[in-house]
Formats: C-alpha cells, sequence, structure tokens
C-alpha cells in the first residue's frame, strides 16, 4: 500500500517475491517491517540484498529489524546458507550501533546534563570497542572459527621474540635456587658465554646442570594459549637486563597471554551460543 510520502508494506504477505532493485521507487519511504515472504525471484546475493534493504528498514525514523530476519530465513529456506549468515551478521552490526546510538544524549547547557552525555560518550565508546573485537574475531557469533585464526595468528607472532630473546641470551631458569647457584652465577658472570642459558640446558654438560629444552614453540604455546602447559614459562624466564629483546619479550608476554585468553574466551562463547546472535 502507497501511504503519502511512502510505500507501507506492513505485515503484508507474499507467497513469492519477484522484483529487481530497479522496482522498488526511490523517492519514497518505503516500510517492510512485518512482510513476509517465502521465496525470492530476482536477485539472492546478499551484497545486492543488504543494499536493497538498507532503503527499508526504517520508517518514519525507527529501525525495524524483522525484514532483516524475514530474508535471512527465506535465503537459509531457499539453500543460500552464505548469503542468509552475512544477512544476520549485517543485522547483528547494525542493532549494536542502534543500542549505542540511544545512548547519546545532547548538552544542552546544563552541567549535569554534559556530564551525563560525557559519561555516555565514553560508555558508548567501550561498547563500540567491545562490539568491532566480537566483530573481528567472532562475526557476532555467526564465524567462530575467526577466533581460531586469531590465536593461531598470536601463536606465530609469540615464537618470533621467544626466538630472538633466546639467541640473544636473555633467557635464564625460571627457578630461585638455581639463580642463586654457585653454577649458574660462574656461567652468568663468563664473558666468553654468550648464551648462559643454552649453556645451562646442555645435557651432554657437567651433571646438574641439564635443564628443561628451550623450544619456541612450546614455550609460545604456554604464553598464548590459556590452560596448555608444556613447562615451558615455568622452566624459562626472560630478563629485562640481558638484551633488548629480553626487555620486551618480559613485557610482550603478558600481552599476548591476555589476547590468547580474550580471543579463547570469545572463540568459546561463539560455539556454545553465549553470543546473543539475534
Amino acid at each position: 500500500m502507497k501511504s503519502p510520502g511512502g510505500l507501507n508494506l506492513t505485515a503484508a504477505t507474499a507467497s513469492n517475491l519477484v522484483d529487481t532493485l530497479e522496482a522498488w521507487p526511490e523517492d519514497c519511504q518505503i516500510s517492510l517491517a512485518g512482510f513476509t515472504y517465502d521465496r525470492i525471484y530476482g536477485p539472492t546475493d546478499a551484497q545486492t540484498r543488504l543494499v536493497w534493504l538498507a532503503k527499508c528498514d526504517r520508517w518514519n525514523g525507527e529501525f525495524f529489524p524483522q525484514p532483516y530476519k524475514q530474508l535471512a530465513k527465506t535465503l537459509h529456506d531457499m539453500g543460500h546458507e552464505a548469503d542468509a549468515r552475512q544477512v544476520l551478521i549485517t543485522l547483528a552490526c547494525k542493532l549494536r550501533q542502534e543500542a549505542r546510538t540511544k545512548l547519546r544524549i545532547t548538552p544542552n547547557g546544563d552541567l549535569s546534563t554534559g556530564l551525563h552525555s560525557i559519561w555516555r560518550d565514553i560508555l558508548r565508546l567501550c561498547l563500540g570497542g567491545k562490539d568491532s573485537i566480537s566483530l573481528l574475531l567472532t562475526a557476532h557469533g555467526y564465524k567462530p572459527q575467526r577466533s581460531l585464526y586469531a590465536l593461531i595468528l598470536l601463536f606465530a607472532a609469540a615464537t618470533f621474540p621467544a626466538q630472538w630473546a633466546w639467541d640473544e641470551g636473555s633467557f635464564a631458569p625460571n627457578s630461585g635456587p638455581i639463580l642463586l647457584s654457585e653454577g649458574w652465577q660462574e656461567l652468568a658472570r663468563d664473558d666468553d658465554i654468550q648464551n648462559p642459558a643454552a649453556e645451562w640446558a646442555n645435557r651432554n654438560a657437567i651433571p646438574g646442570k641439564d635443564w628443561e629444552t628451550f623450544n619456541r614453540y612450546a614455550y609460545a604455546a604456554d604464553v598464548v594459549i590459556p590452560i596448555v602447559e608444556f613447562g615451558q614459562t615455568e622452566a624459562w624466564a626472560p630478563s629485562t637486563e640481558r638484551g633488548l629483546w629480553g626487555y620486551h619479550l618480559w613485557w610482550l608476554r603478558w600481552g599476548f597471554t591476555i589476547l590468547g585468553w580474550i580471543v579463547t574466551a570469545l572463540g568459546a562463547a561463539a560455539l556454545t551460543g553465549l553470543i546473543r546472535r539475534d
């Protein structure tokens, strides 16, 4: 039904939707809230249909999510799984954007309102960051495999500073008694030994010096992947005083650990359905 200033299809029903993008008027408001249909005869790719919905998801300034859910359902029933998923991802992004927009307060010169507006802006900024991370790592729960890819990238990234710190001799046994022992002190003070840790870990050396062998991949896994324990971080610790990479790794490992927990937690939440998808 076409009303003054717009085309209102609210609660309309059709078995088949036969159209092209050009069939929809450009110069009037269109409402598809509650409009249902079983099949689409026309473009069914997500990119084209999302352009179509962008013209029809608001009525008098109010956002309506139902047209996106209806399109996703129809595409799913027609067998277009990837396109249906993309529509739902776009809907999740729009719902979060709407939630952030509703938090906005326009200052009116009043001090209390101004302070409240600043607080809301900070909250919107935090929510925006959280939503961006959720989109990047799980596509708001629709692509949890992204978190696995991110974890693999973190693991790979952590191996490089670990190896560089080891090669420059910036690791030491992670044991107080060993660090205070005469054997370690002798190695650490010997200017002819570039890597005391490697010497200490050499199982062919003097009995008593043998220690856990360093492996950059196992060390990176210990740092990045929660719960996993290969014994590397228990055996070795980077020193902030022996070299540049040891100093950097001392701080980087905390960042890798925090990011590993975030990525793993979001991935697990997406897999178990804890991330709200609608």
